[in-house]
């Protein structure tokens, strides 16, 4: 899976209801524009975001 917009926050109504997969991210990942990580229950996530995200952080 590929990851490449923030829709949101767990919170939102829009995920009420949805189940949680947490990826583990070090803090120095947070400002870069692509990672490849493995959720807790093993999947594999890809991340790719735009060049915002170099100022603005996850």
């Amino acid at each position: 899976m590929i990851c490449e917009n923030i829709l949101g926050t767990r919170t939102d109504p829009q995920f009420q209801g949805c189940r949680e997969d947490p990826v583990q991210l070090e803090w120095d990942e947070a400002y870069k524009r692509l990672l490849k990580k493995t959720s807790r229950e093993g999947r594999e996530i890809g991340i790719r975001l735009d060049p915002s995200i170099l100022t603005r952080g996850l």
